[in-house]
C-alpha cells in the first residue's frame, strides 16, 4: 500500500559543518579551521510534521516526497497536479489537501469500536 500513499511536504534544509583547529602550515602563524564533517538536517513545517505524525500513529506506510529537496521535474509535476504550498496526501488516487483534512480522513479510516 506504500506505493498508493504519498505525502508531499516542504522542508528547510539546515547544513551543519564542524570545523577543527589545526596548526597553520609552514610560514604561517596561528591556527587554521578545516571542515571535518558536514551534516544536513531537515526542518519540516509544523503542519507537515503533524501530518507525518498522524500517518505514523495510524500505522500507514507512506512515501514522503519533500518538494524542497527533489528534482525540478518532480516539483513541476506536483505543481501541475495542484500540489504546491499546502501539505498534501495522495491516498489511493484521492488528493487530500491540508493537515486538518488529512486528520479527518485518517480518523474516518480507523475501525469503529463495536458498541455494547
Amino acid at each position: 500500500m506504500k506505493d498508493n500513499v504519498l505525502l508531499y511536504v516542504k522542508s528547510r534544509k539546515v547544513s551543519n559543518i564542524e570545523y577543527a583547529q589545526v596548526p597553520a602550515l609552514l610560514g604561517k602563524a596561528g591556527y587554521e579551521a578545516l571542515p571535518m564533517s558536514a551534516r544536513t538536517a531537515y526542518n519540516y513545517r509544523p503542519e507537515d510534521q503533524e501530518a507525518i505524525n498522524f500517518l505514523k500513529e495510524a500505522g500507514i506506510a507512506y512515501k514522503l516526497l519533500d518538494l524542497s529537496d527533489c528534482t525540478f521535474v518532480t516539483r513541476l509535476k506536483a505543481k501541475v497536479s495542484g500540489i504546491n504550498e499546502k501539505t498534501t496526501l495522495i491516498l489511493n488516487d484521492r488528493k487530500i489537501v491540508g493537515v486538518e483534512n488529512i486528520k479527518k480522513v485518517l480518523e474516518e479510516m480507523k475501525p469503529k469500536k463495536p458498541s455494547k
